[in-house]
């Protein structure tokens, strides 16, 4: 449904939330060890991810990635896009074009509920919620990836 890439996106930040009652800001290193990621892989989607002001980040001493009050607010949805992936959400499971009334594959009736519901729940679930709900449940990073991946 998202990519690897997106998934990493999410988790990454869903951690920088967790900072911000310390008012903390995460180093790449930082965040590739808790999310248990790639650090290459996740210094390039935080790139992206700061290009398009999902995330915020300052250069220097007491420097790093961290997220404003508006941008713990934003859907779940911002971070899917901001990644250009916001199509996947459309795709057949089947095959990398949307779905089409008129040429349905064999598993359209259930997987497009699958994606909707999916689609709905990052259009109304916030940054800072995702976050809230995983420290909430105590989760650890390793088990939201898996989560992700499920």
């Amino acid at each position: 449904m998202i990519s690897a890439s997106c998934k990493i996106a999410i988790r990454a930040v869903s951690y920088l939330c967790t900072l911000h009652h310390t008012k903390a800001r995460a180093g790449l290193d930082e965040i590739a060890k808790e999310i248990e990621a790639n650090k290459h892989t996740v210094g390039k989607i935080l790139q992206r991810l700061s290009g398009k002001q999902v995330i915020s980040s300052s250069k220097g001493r007491g420097g790093g990635f961290y997220l404003s009050s508006k941008q713990r607010s934003l859907p779940v949805l911002s971070v899917i896009q901001a990644l250009g992936e916001a199509e996947s959400l459309e795709s057949c499971i089947v095959g990398t074009q949307p779905c089409h009334e008129d040429k349905l594959c064999a598993m359209h009736e259930q997987y497009a509920q699958l994606r909707e519901t999916f689609r709905m729940w990052c259009t109304t679930n916030s940054i800072n919620q995702l976050s809230e709900k995983n420290k909430n449940e105590e989760l650890e990073w390793g088990y939201i990836y898996q989560d992700i991946n499920s």
